[in-house]
């Protein structure tokens, strides 16, 4: 109870379901009456864990007066009840980590992409022969090296091309451009 109604008093609504037990005949407005810190209406999850507090609670009393047949006879219904409250429940749960999972999902995908762009930091600091001729010279040397850190670290699936993603990081302003400047080979002065 505590986790679907954190403000509720669990103790005080056990007390307030067992006073109906015995009644016959039990209302939306008898079952709504039970929660007295929650504002909300009869709806499929309230009424089905009052159904099972209330199954509960008769097992509960019958096992107390040694009539374990009637109790026994209450024990599926309250399975029943306990099982559509759990299962909306996780309905419930699963749906709001659907509508903020694409927001985590971009970060886990900006933090791999981070990591891969580090790594070619350190490939792009030893160029072949002292200097990187071209990009495309760069590419073509690193993508062998990137490619088998992106696979064992089982990136593959955010950067699928290791070429186009080594020549993108050096087309765009950041890091990995700016360590290939550094060690790009540049063309000899000429005097004027």
């Amino acid at each position: 109870m505590k986790e679907l109604w954190p403000d509720e008093d669990g103790y005080g609504f056990s007390k307030r379901i067992d006073k109906l037990l015995n009644s016959s005949i039990i209302s939306n407005e008898t079952i709504v009456s039970c929660w007295t810190r929650t504002t909300e209406q009869a709806n499929p999850l309230t009424l089905n864990f009052f159904y099972a507090k209330l199954y509960q609670r008769a097992a509960i009393k019958e096992l107390e007066q040694k009539n374990n047949l009637q109790a026994e006879a209450l024990s599926p219904h309250l399975a029943y009840y306990l099982g559509f409250v759990s299962g909306y429940a996780q309905i419930i749960e699963n749906a709001a980590n659907s509508l903020k999972g694409p927001s985590h999902g971009g970060q886990a995908t900006k933090k791999i992409r981070t990591e891969v762009e580090d790594h070619l930091v350190e490939l792009l600091k030893s160029p072949p022969s002292g200097a990187w001729k071209s990009a495309q010279q760069a590419a073509a040397h690193l993508e062998k090296p990137l490619d088998d850190f992106i696979k064992s670290s089982r990136f593959d699936r955010v950067v699928s091309d290791t070429a186009d993603f080594i020549l993108k990081s050096l087309s765009k302003r950041g890091i990995p451009k700016t360590t290939y400047q550094s060690h790009q080979k540049r063309p000899p002065k000429t005097r004027a």
